[in-house]
């Protein structure tokens, strides 16, 4: 099976949030998965809309998992 780079970065996103368990920053995530600021923003406005996960607005805002990583599949 072939994936694009941007599945690829998708998940590995994906994988950083289920690690970290809590709201993680867009910044932390791009640094952590090795994913340009700038990709990894658009990586995670398509998964808000996939309703993979949500965001969290204010000065401690990020990105957190919308299920729990069991409930998340490649399908």
């Amino acid at each position: 099976m072939r994936i694009t780079l941007e599945s690829d970065y998708a998940l590995r996103i994906l994988d950083c949030l289920a690690s970290h368990g809590e709201v993680v920053d867009a910044q932390t995530l791009s640094e952590e998965t090795s994913v340009t600021t700038r990709f990894t923003i658009k990586i995670l406005h398509k998964l808000l809309h996939g309703d993979l996960v949500r965001s969290v607005k204010g000065a401690r805002g990020g990105y957190l998992l919308n299920r729990s990583p069991e409930d998340i599949t490649l399908r």
